[in-house]
């Protein structure tokens, strides 16, 4: 997992000069501190619900709102700890998965992976799992990765992700652009889209060569079949553009901001009765 899948939020205060530890992160996990809010991908042109990233939270009871930036490092230095990090953003993901199909509001729910994750040979095999579990799908559940993680031992990713691909799991090659991407390794590795990293899009109604960057990414994951996700999305402006250049889905605050499932779930009835 990186900071996407724990993707900033506001910090308290009150918690600015606290540092948290591995063993109270983990004490964290046990007592239900943590928890996920979505923030939805939509379609490019419909605009109509495609999938959610799952962005985790930490309410620590004194220290307030402690920033994913503060935390997500420390558990990816520890291996047992961004494991137990995923299993369980993987298990509430799911959760929350079951209730959205049962409101009448099914949506795929993509998680991050980081490159420690990808240590783990035994991963797949876990998250079967816990769909066998909860009895969702792998349509119902996608992964994210960065490049530096992807990149970082090709090898031993494609070994991983083409279990999950074999599985049926979506995955998403995340913030596309700011890494040093083979393209040959690229072409190796199962992915079904490529995020375009925000620092481009923000950038696109302003800069030519930030145009060109997008234009480029969205063309590259075409002619390899895959889609083209935008993220950082904040204007109207920004999206009509990017749907002119092409771009299949959009995801940022313009589009909808990180909500809990309560808010999610009223987002989607709207969205879905209007199409």
């Amino acid at each position: 997992m990186r900071p996407n899948f724990h993707s900033a939020a506001d910090q308290s205060s009150r918690g600015a000069s606290w540092e948290p530890s591995v063993s109270r992160l983990r004490e964290a996990i046990d007592a239900r501190e943590l928890s996920l809010e979505i923030q939805p991908i939509v379609d490019a042109v419909s605009g109509q619900p495609l999938k959610g990233e799952a962005l985790v939270r930490w309410r620590h009871p004194e220290h307030g709102m402690i920033g994913p930036d503060r935390f997500i490092a420390l558990a990816e230095n520890n291996r047992a700890l961004i494991e137990k990090l995923l299993l369980w953003g993987i298990e509430e993901a799911l959760a929350i998965a079951v209730r959205l199909a049962a409101a009448g509001t099914a949506l795929p729910l993509a998680i991050n992976v980081s490159g420690s994750n990808l240590l783990d040979i035994d991963l797949p095999k876990r998250i079967m799992e816990l769909l066998a579990r909860y009895g969702v799908p792998p349509a119902q559940l996608a992964f994210e990765i960065t490049e530096s993680a992807a990149f970082g031992d090709p090898m031993r990713a494609l070994a991983i992700l083409s279990q999950l691909r074999g599985h049926g799991f979506d995955l998403a090659l995340d913030d596309f652009g700011t890494g040093y991407s083979s393209l040959k390794v690229l072409k190796q590795l199962p992915f079904t889209a490529l995020k375009i990293d925000k620092s481009f899009v923000v950038e696109v109604t302003i800069s030519s060569d930030a145009r060109i960057i997008v234009k480029s990414i969205v063309d590259l994951a075409r002619n390899m079949g895959l889609r083209s996700v935008a993220e950082g999305v904040e204007t109207r402006e920004v999206a009509d553009l990017l749907g002119t250049l092409g771009a299949d889905a959009l995801q940022g605050y313009w589009v909808a901001p990180p909500m809990n499932e309560e808010r999610l779930t009223q987002w989607l009835r709207v969205k879905r009765s209007a199409a």
